[in-house]
Formats: C-alpha cells, sequence, structure tokens
C-alpha cells in the first residue's frame, strides 16, 4: 500500500472508478493490471486535475506505479 496519495474508488454500474485527485503522478507511471493480466493506461481527466482510466476497472485490478503493484485490489479494499 502506498500512504504518498490515496486511490479514490467509486463504484459504478461497470465496476470500480478508480483515480488520484488531484493528480500527482504523471500519465506514463501509473497503470491498471485487470484480473486477466491485461494492463490500461491511465489518462488525465477534468483538465489535468485527475488521473484516472478511461474505463471502470473490475473488481480485483492493481494500480500500479511504475510497473509495480502499489495500490489495491481495487474494490476489495476501501483503504486504497
Amino acid at each position: 500500500m502506498n500512504d504518498e496519495q490515496r486511490l479514490e474508488q467509486e463504484p459504478t454500474e461497470g465496476g470500480i472508478s478508480a483515480f488520484f485527485d488531484p493528480a500527482h503522478y504523471p500519465p506514463e507511471e501509473i497503470a491498471a493490471e485487470l484480473p486477466d493480466g491485461t494492463r490500461l493506461a491511465s489518462v488525465l481527466q477534468e483538465d489535468g486535475r485527475r488521473l484516472g482510466f478511461d474505463r471502470p476497472l473490475p473488481v480485483g485490478t492493481w494500480i500500479l506505479h511504475r510497473g509495480v503493484r502499489t495500490w489495491g485490489p481495487v474494490g476489495l479494499d476501501k483503504s486504497g
């Protein structure tokens, strides 16, 4: 778990919306590792104020910082 920046999580119909608000990391440092091993790049949102993903993430997804599992798994651990 990383205490530098809290990962915010909000349940949606399609999964979990996971984001950092404000965006303290550049998008190239943050990715999501889905339960099937697929990786999803992060994107800046809300005019660059927030860093998140272009779609909801499935429960059990890990958020990677520089390729290392750092936050998660989303939807299972509310401490982000």
